[in-house]
């Protein structure tokens, strides 16, 4: 037998669903606010003159922020860098806890488990 977009409407409609999350924004502007530090698990993405950076463990001032390269200890102070806010061109925050992880993981059972039903609902007999 043939393998048809029509024979599997209901896996498609949920790739198309999955692929529709996946657009949304994870990744939210860092407005104007006072000195604060960030969890450690709060990941911020910045760009400066169109070189991108990820830190972690990030402390935010009026002027200025610092934080540890996404990839380094964030408990190493010898490894935390600084950057004027005046000079960056973006600043966005985005979570990198379980939390996180857990939240994708329970949206792509739960479209699973829609694509499943849809095509024992409307499939081939």
């Amino acid at each position: 037998m043939a393998c048809t977009i029509a024979r599997h409407r209901g896996l498609c409609a949920t790739a198309s669903l999955w692929l529709l999350a996946g657009c949304a924004p994870a990744w939210q502007p860092v407005a104007p606010a006072p000195p604060r530090r960030l969890a450690a698990t709060q990941a911020v993405r910045l760009w400066r003159q169109g070189e991108e950076v990820t830190l972690r463990a990030v402390r935010l001032t009026a002027d200025s922020v610092t934080g540890v390269p996404w990839r380094l200890d964030p408990g190493c102070a010898a490894c935390r860098v600084g950057y004027a806010l005046a000079e960056l061109d973006s600043l966005r925050t985005g979570r990198t806890d379980l939390r996180s992880v857990g939240a994708v993981a329970a949206t792509a059972a739960i479209m699973v488990i829609l694509g499943i039903g849809i095509e024992r609902s409307f499939g081939p007999d």
